[in-house]
């Protein structure tokens, strides 16, 4: 296992989620590690060694980190979906398969979104385009208006609900 991602009804039982779960895991020669909490008191309470330091501070946002993928504000307690920001020089069924990968949602927070490009995708194979062929009929202003509204993907937050 390689994350962990929980939701407890306060402080007191999160600590001590954090010293049962360490306990759980030492008998199977894991550690438990990079722990983070959007309540101070209670990673207070949990060793500096254990915490995560892999947070990220842009421009003076709100810490940042990742958790099964999906980077979550531990302040604000939200998690936002991040891509690739890499544009693509060309308009082909392979670039976008490869744009489409680069949307990693888990908890499939944006599948609606990602749904729409999987359908213009099975149309181009439906068209009998080939995977470096340059799209230039209509479909292509639909796929590029999908490419518009995956630069705003970044501004979606979706708070954490217990």
């Amino acid at each position: 296992m390689d994350d962990s991602i929980d939701s407890v009804e306060n402080e007191t039982d999160g600590v001590k989620l954090y010293y049962e779960l360490r306990e759980l895991w030492a008998k199977a020669s894991m550690e438990a590690r990079k722990w983070i909490s959007n309540s101070p008191s209670a990673l207070a309470e949990i060793p500096d060694e254990d915490r995560a330091i892999e947070i990220v501070i842009n421009d003076g946002q709100n810490p940042m980190t990742k958790t099964l993928g999906i980077a979550w504000n531990s302040q604000t307690d939200e998690f936002k979906i991040s891509t690739s920001e890499k544009s693509q020089s060309q308009l082909t069924k392979r670039n976008i398969l490869r744009k489409i990968a680069t949307i990693f949602d888990p908890l499939r927070f944006v599948s609606p979104f990602i749904v729409v490009a999987k359908l213009l995708l099975q149309e181009l194979w439906i068209r009998g385009y080939g995977w470096d062929d340059e799209i230039a009929d209509e479909i292509a202003v639909r796929i590029a208006t999908w490419f518009d509204q995956l630069k705003q993907l970044d501004t979606v937050k979706i708070p954490r609900c217990l």
